[in-house]
């Protein structure tokens, strides 16, 4: 019921996110949740004998076997022997100042030393293993961060406490695939890889081949539309799953509020103070928010029209396949010999077309005719009147004389 927290790792009834309510500051430590003073150790405590020593206005509560609980918890402190955690301990041989029967300060420039914190960790800087703590990381009494799985997040702020050794994680701790290989062979085939096809032999060959011939713009435009997605396997998608992600829904945005710029404006700009916030407070990761910002700063410069035409556009978005340059212009050179139009010219050479293909007695391709409801095809009859009926021909835009 609660919508600032949404997973508890240690099951102690309190969130692992910071910055909602109940945040536990050790979240793979079921005994522990709270640290009144900041200094690495928790306010329960497991030990009996302390129960007739603790006052009643400490925080904490006794929990059996407690770990890491703090001996002093209003007060900040390094001690660390004996089990007395978290009290002061100035001269820094690990015993608690209330407990040391010779306190050695050496000398006065001793002292300031002690009392130096260079990063904000809480840890004088004497005492302190990690001194370049990053800005509001937990820390242990030795002034490193505290995380468990060892994979550079804190655990306060890690969303995968268990993560491999190794493993390469975002910032919330996940572990990631940096290079974004693809997962199976099919796919790799499917994104060129090169050595995916040379290790294929046999039928697999033969499935290269038809692949590689459905994924020809000119034979594509020949199939049915019922086919033409083939034409989405030409690239392979270089997006993060977050990017997929966030695309998606700035899309959805578009499409909602296109034929109202004053409105999806105003929807774009929440966006984007939205996306800042998020990646402020690292729930995003940079390359998204850049990526995100760039679409929204061409959508902002778009009117109705270009936006109705961007909106169910998934190439606009990044989200289908797209071809490059190369396979562009071999697309054009293509259509250029299809449409019959020579070097150096720029009109249109009708005699290279066959005869019965272009008719000077044909209607011409700017005319208009009548889409049949049934079978919707455009059909016309010229001359006026004169019987001779022509479709058109949805590949070429050309009128083709038709025959019962």
């Amino acid at each position: 019921t609660d919508p600032t927290q949404w997973q508890d790792a240690d099951n102690d009834g309190y969130g692992d996110n910071l910055t909602g309510l109940l945040a536990d500051l050790f979240p793979s430590d079921d005994s522990q949740w709270a640290d009144l003073d900041n200094d690495g150790y928790g306010d329960n405590w497991g030990n009996e004998t302390w129960n007739q020593t603790r006052l009643f206005i400490w925080p904490g509560m006794f929990i059996d076997n407690a770990s890491n609980a703090d001996h002093c918890p209003d007060t900040w402190g390094n001690s660390s022997a004996d089990g007395y955690f978290g009290c002061p301990d100035l001269d820094g041989d690990t015993i608690a100042d209330i407990y040391d029967d010779e306190i050695d300060l050496e000398s006065e420039n001793n002292q300031t030393q002690q009392s130096d914190d260079a990063d904000n960790d809480g840890v004088a800087d004497l005492f302190d293993f990690c001194p370049n703590s990053k800005p509001g990381a937990i820390v242990d009494s030795e002034g490193c961060l505290i995380d468990q799985d060892n994979d550079g997040v804190g655990d306060s702020t890690d969303q995968c406490p268990n993560t491999n050794p190794d493993s390469e994680v975002n910032i919330e701790g996940c572990a990631v695939d940096l290079d974004d290989e693809p997962e199976g062979l099919i796919e790799e085939i499917l994104a060129g890889d090169t050595g995916a096809i040379a290790k294929t032999v046999g039928i697999g060959a033969v499935i290269i081949a038809v692949i590689g011939f459905m994924q020809t713009n000119f034979i594509a435009a020949m199939l049915p539309d019922a086919f033409r997605w083939v034409q989405v396997f030409r690239n392979k998608s270089k997006l993060s799953a977050e990017e997929e992600m966030e695309l998606g829904h700035l899309q959805s945005v578009v499409q909602t509020y296109f034929n109202d710029v004053d409105e999806l404006k105003e929807e774009l700009f929440n966006l984007k103070s939205d996306l800042t916030a998020r990646f402020t407070n690292g729930e995003i990761k940079p390359d998204t928010r850049k990526l995100i910002f760039t679409l929204i700063s061409d959508l902002l410069a778009m009117e109705s029209p270009e936006l109705k035409r961007v909106a169910n556009d998934d190439r606009f978005f990044g989200l289908a396949g797209t071809t490059n340059t190369k396979e562009r212009s071999e697309m054009i050179e293509i259509e250029r010999a299809m449409r019959g139009f020579d070097e150096g010219t720029d009109s249109v050479e009708l005699d290279s077309f066959d005869s019965d293909y272009v008719d000077k007695n044909s209607p011409i391709p700017e005319i208009e005719g009548v889409v049949n409801e049934e079978d919707g095809h455009e059909y016309i009859e010229h001359p006026p009147d004169s019987g001779r009926w022509f479709i058109r021909n949805t590949r070429t835009n050309m009128w083709d004389e038709w025959k019962d």
